[in-house]
């Protein structure tokens, strides 16, 4: 097998040829796979990684002026960590993300619950209210109707012919007393 210096592997691997590239896998691979599955990592990704990082000497190095390789194995080693590092931060970002998302959806699912909850509840009551309105007697129905609208106790008063603004005061007290009466009656048979 043929010696190679740190340049002259350089200078090979950018050139393509594949009797360095084959020294090179021999000789490092093995390396920078135990390091890989030490650290978190399986054979494949380390494959991946270690494979990322020849391209990536390839692609950035290789071809620029005054690039001289001291240590092509600690050269190749430092972008395989740095590379594998970054996969570890972004495997935990998407750890945590996962972790997130779920007590994300649970707790919006209790917030949706509990608002469909009050909503279908809201339905029943305002239901039952507008059911037992209907067991008014039409003096009551228009008096508190008039009433909602903000009618003036003169206006009530000329609307329904009632006496004074004592009577709309009393009468409206009692349509209410008897509707809340109807509507407790109500939610109790339901």
């Amino acid at each position: 097998m043929k010696h190679w210096t740190d340049q002259a592997l350089f200078e090979a691997l950018c050139a393509g040829d594949s009797e360095a590239l084959r020294f090179i896998y021999a000789k490092y691979e093995p390396e920078i796979n135990r390091w890989i599955c030490r650290n978190n990592g399986n054979a494949e990704e380390a494959a991946d990684i270690f494979q990322e990082a020849l391209l990536t000497i390839f692609d950035n190095y290789c071809g620029k002026a005054n690039t001289h390789m001291t240590s092509f194995g600690g050269f190749l080693f430092n972008i395989c960590r740095n590379k594998w590092r970054n996969q570890l931060r972004k495997n935990k970002r998407v750890e945590i993300i996962r972790m997130e998302e779920p007590s994300q959806y649970e707790s919006e699912g209790e917030d949706l619950l509990a608002q469909a909850i009050a909503a279908e509840e809201d339905f029943l009551r305002q239901e039952a209210l507008d059911k037992t309105f209907t067991q008014l007697s039409q003096l009551c129905q228009k008096l508190l109707e008039l009433v909602a609208q903000g009618a003036k106790p003169e206006t009530i008063i000329e609307k329904l012919g009632m006496t004074n603004a004592n009577a709309v005061y009393q009468r409206k007290k009692a349509c209410i007393d008897r509707w809340r009466t109807l509507f407790h009656k109500h939610l109790a048979k339901s």
